[in-house]
């Protein structure tokens, strides 16, 4: 696990982005189930996402265009969740990339505890298959997921 500290200004930028990702989705009606939840969601996405640029020292795009890069950070995909003991959930349509889990841990100010990490192949299996989530999907828990130190560095 490694555990990145954003400062308010850093964190500040992330919730800017919620709100420009989510007055994008209202204007192109995209993400219509999830619009209730969209700017949290989003801003708990955004702190995640920027958790691993800072770790991984590049550069993060806070435009809300950044959606339409191949991927979140550099090579990767990042989930997040404000649950410390959270799974690490993907989808059927998920792109192949390792993914890694973030969760926050907002008592001590804005530190993202980034987990681990583990490739869709590894996460899409049927053990990890939920049909009680909202969407069906994978949940692969903390102790399966390669340590943070292991963390493929290829294109980085």
């Amino acid at each position: 696990m490694i555990a990145v500290s954003l400062t308010t200004e850093e964190a500040s930028k992330c919730y800017q982005q919620a709100l420009d990702i989510d007055n994008e989705c209202l204007q192109n009606n995209r993400d219509k189930p999830r619009v209730l939840q969209s700017i949290e969601a989003h801003f708990i996405g955004s702190l995640g996402e920027f958790a691993l640029a800072k770790y991984l020292q590049v550069d993060f795009d806070f435009g809300c265009d950044y959606k339409r890069q191949p991927h979140d950070v550099t090579m990767y995909e990042v989930r997040t969740t404000k649950y410390a003991n959270g799974k690490l959930i993907t989808y059927n349509h998920d792109k192949s990339a390792p993914y890694v889990l973030a969760t926050l841990n907002m008592d001590n100010g804005y530190t993202i505890t980034l987990r681990g990490w583990a490739l869709l192949d590894e996460c899409n299996i049927d053990e990890h298959w939920n049909t009680s989530a909202k969407l069906p999907s994978y949940w692969t828990p903390q102790h399966k997921l390669h340590n943070m130190t292991d963390l493929p560095m290829a294109a980085v």
